[in-house]
């Protein structure tokens, strides 16, 4: 639940339900503007930009990585964060989450691909943005969870 002035979002969708195992359909809910576009922008992206640290990183880590190992691991990835999400109770599983998933992941690999023309020590210094980022995101997100602190949202 985010809210901004007097507006609500609920952004956690229902955490009980039967599981969408039909491709696109909803991403194509969404693009509709069933539940407004502001909410399909956030879902839509937000499942895509959560993954595309990982494809820019995994291939900084496992050197021997092309896209065809790529392409595999951002289905696995996808697939797990479902699995996940549906044995603790904290949503249902959505085909269409575990693709734009995958679409975050082969989009960070595609960014990889960029940089990895890129002096090593601009790209160790890319890792290090990226990793503090992702850190510290969690970091906040973890204490937030214990109500250590409360975030702005």
């Amino acid at each position: 639940m985010v809210q901004v002035g007097q507006m609500r979002f609920n952004f956690g969708g229902t955490q009980e339900g039967t599981a969408n195992l039909i491709p696109f359909k909803t991403i194509l809910f969404y693009l509709q503007g069933h539940n407004g576009f502001l909410i399909a922008f956030i879902n839509i992206i937000g499942n895509i930009v959560a993954l595309v640290p990982l494809g820019l990183l995994l291939p900084f880590v496992f050197q021997k990585l092309n896209w065809k190992k790529i392409l595999l691991l951002s289905f696995v990835a996808g697939l797990a964060i479902e699995l996940v999400q549906m044995c603790l109770h904290i949503g249902i599983f959505d085909i269409d989450d575990v693709i734009l998933n995958g679409l975050g992941v082969i989009v960070g690999y595609w960014k990889f691909t960029i940089f990895s023309d890129f002096s090593k020590k601009t790209r160790t210094i890319i890792i290090a943005t990226v990793l503090s980022i992702v850190g510290i995101g969690f970091s906040l997100c973890t204490l937030s969870y214990y109500k250590v602190i409360a975030l702005p949202i």
